[in-house]
Formats: C-alpha cells, sequence, structure tokens
C-alpha cells in the first residue's frame, strides 16, 4: 500500500481561510483514493504553530499502486494544486512525498 501525502504550507493567519477552501475543492481528490487524511501542525521542534508565522496541513490517501498514484497526481491533485497557486500563492507552496506501508 502507497500513501500520497501533499502538504499545504501557508500563513499560519491563513489556516481558517484554507480550510474552508480545502472544503469547497476536495471532493475529487476523496474520490481518487481511500483513508484520507487531513492534519494540521500543531508543534515544531517543540515550540507550538501558533509561535511561527507559517503553518503546514498535509493531506495523505493511500493507494493500491504506483499507477494509481500517478494518475491522481496527473489528474484530480494537479487540478487543485493548480487552484491553491492562484488562491494562496506567492505566499504559499506545495511539497509531494510518497511512502510505502511497511509491516511491523
Amino acid at each position: 500500500m502507497l500513501v500520497h501525502n501533499c502538504t499545504f504550507m501557508m500563513l499560519r493567519a491563513k489556516e481558517p481561510l484554507f480550510l474552508k477552501w480545502f472544503a469547497h475543492y476536495c471532493i475529487p481528490l476523496l474520490e481518487s483514493g481511500v483513508n484520507p487524511r487531513l492534519s494540521s501542525m500543531r508543534e515544531s521542534g517543540g515550540q507550538s504553530y501558533t509561535l511561527a508565522e507559517a503553518q503546514s496541513i498535509a493531506f495523505q490517501l493511500e493507494f493500491p499502486d504506483m499507477e494509481s498514484v500517478r494518475a491522481y497526481e496527473q489528474g484530480p491533485l494537479r487540478d487543485l494544486l493548480a487552484r491553491f497557486d492562484r488562491s494562496f500563492g506567492p505566499e504559499a507552496m506545495t511539497f509531494t512525498s510518497i511512502f510505502e506501508l511497511l509491516p511491523l
């Protein structure tokens, strides 16, 4: 199983606006994979997120194979990232990563 992570970084003050924006545009993403997770950074390096200018929000979906991940990246995710850039840039950025779930 693969986990696709997309982290959205924005000014901390924009988190409430981002959450409303994401809820509006996330439906095509939810139809792409399974076990969607949205998480907001609350502490980094022992410091509360309230002391930082930037905020990170991670969105993760699980996929059975790399082909499914690539279809997601080239379709719904590409569209969402372009919208994010138009709505929150240039004071925002994204990065993505793909993880493989391993047995314990």
